[in-house]
């Protein structure tokens, strides 16, 4: 079964975050797991709509990405959260075909 763990860094600082402070994590929990790990450091998106919202909405469009349509799994998670390599793993105990959210706090205001 194909798994990827996925993130989105957009901009050299967010990027040299991720790499200083969580990627040997989520490498090292992928790693356990049989995760593919994916960074997307270009917005999926770049419509004038896109661009007028908070990147944060750009990841409403990772299951329609190509380049993760190979995957039998697709985990989101904020590039800013620190993944415990001793976590257990996220997709255990869910059939494949239902799908699941934790945490997801989406704010609009257009």
């Amino acid at each position: 079964m194909a798994k990827a763990l996925v993130t989105l860094a957009i901009g050299k600082n967010y990027e040299l975050m991720f790499d200083k402070y969580c990627r040997s994590l989520w490498l090292h929990y992928a790693e356990k797991y049989q995760f593919e790990l994916v960074v997307f450091t270009q917005p999926l998106d770049n419509s004038s709509k896109a661009q007028s919202r908070n990147p944060s909405w750009q990841k409403c469009l990772i299951l329609s990405q190509p380049s993760l349509q190979k995957y039998d799994r697709v985990v989101w998670v904020d590039a800013d959260v620190l993944i415990n390599p001793n976590s257990p793993d996220i997709t255990e105990g869910v059939p494949l075909e239902k799908f699941m959210i934790f945490g997801l706090r989406m704010v609009s205001n257009t």
